[in-house]
């Protein structure tokens, strides 16, 4: 464990202007629901529920089928994710390119928690099932938890938009989507 893990949290957010957190447990090598126990993740959690900023959980950067041969991300189980929202619940968390699937599993795992949210860029939201994955979403934790990225500059960010369009949703819910929900989410005023 990092022993300034906190004191760094605390800097990135406050001196460095950061808006939030990012954990990335697939490629540092570090099991997320081992974490959620350790001082080092409490003390980076607490930072993040004192200054209201969300953490992101990403669950992967690329397709796996692009790295390099000898590298191998670690799993992330759906177990995981679920015991880190448990454990931190004044926390805000985004879900980041993630299956829908795998976000499903994590409603189901912890669905009195509702201070998680569900970035819909990246390939496992963008896929030929976009119609169902996207829709179920929607249904499972409304439009108030669903935030679009456009995942530049890893993907095309015309995408996203695109498939939302093609989901003929109302214009309340395409505003909370396309921007307000990340706007509360980030504090961010919305002149």
């Amino acid at each position: 464990a990092y022993p300034r893990a906190a004191e760094d949290a605390r800097r990135c957010l406050t001196d460095l202007q950061m808006s939030a957190l990012r954990l990335l447990p697939r490629y540092h090598g570090y099991r997320l629901g081992e974490e959620v126990q350790a001082s080092g993740c409490r003390g980076v959690m607490t930072v993040a529920a004192d200054l209201a900023r969300p953490v992101s959980i990403t669950y992967e950067i690329e397709d796996d089928r692009q790295h390099h041969l000898l590298f191998r991300p670690c799993e992330l189980a759906e177990e995981e994710i679920a015991a880190a929202i448990l454990a931190f619940p004044e926390v805000n968390f985004v879900l980041e390119r993630m299956r829908y699937s795998l976000a499903r599993s994590v409603q189901r795992l912890a669905p009195d928690v509702t201070k998680w949210y569900v970035n819909i860029s990246g390939r496992g939201m963008l896929g030929a099932t976009v119609h169902l994955g996207i829709a179920d979403l929607l249904d499972w934790i409304g439009p108030e938890r669903v935030l679009l990225g456009t995942g530049m500059a890893m993907q095309y960010p015309r995408a996203p938009f695109l498939k939302l369009d093609s989901l003929s949703l109302d214009h309340d819910t395409l505003r909370k989507i396309k921007g307000e929900n990340a706007s509360r989410l980030l504090r961010l005023s919305t002149r």
